[in-house]
């Protein structure tokens, strides 16, 4: 599997997403918008097997009821740098049902270094379900 491939594209994706967020023009923040629906569109592509594989293989563990939608798609609006890790707040992802969790919006997202899958529960609990360093599902 092209795992190292896949992060070195998500993380490019992400600095340019956080750029995009701080970015004060409108002329750049259409440039930059531009370049990054051109990457997401090309993640798509480019990916599309091998992060469908790893994303049937969460929902089939987690949640069976919800289809698993575009890699995109699991992508956060906005990523916290900490040195070179990643991280989200618990908005960020695809909702998806998981009867553990009945009252929770819980939510999968997708984070670089390493790449890896994410189970947002709320504000105070995530879960790594899937990391290409483990190389291993944490169901």
């Amino acid at each position: 599997m092209k795992t190292e491939q896949i992060n070195q594209s998500l993380e490019q994706i992400v600095l340019l997403k956080n750029k995009l967020a701080l970015s004060t023009s409108e002329l750049e923040k259409k440039a930059v918008a531009k370049q990054l629906e051109k990457l997401e569109s090309d993640f798509d592509s480019n990916y599309k097997e091998e992060m469908h594989e790893i994303l049937l293989d969460v929902h089939d563990e987690l949640c069976p009821d919800n289809d698993v939608q575009k890699p995109s798609d699991y992508f956060a609006k906005q990523y916290i740098t900490k040195g070179n890790k990643y991280f989200v707040d618990d908005k960020q992802g695809v909702l998806v049902h998981m009867d553990d969790y009945p009252h929770q919006e819980t939510k999968l997202v997708l984070l670089p270094n390493p790449l890896r899958v994410e189970l947002n529960i709320d504000e105070f609990n995530k879960e790594e379900v899937w990391s290409s360093a483990k190389n291993l599902y944490a169901y």
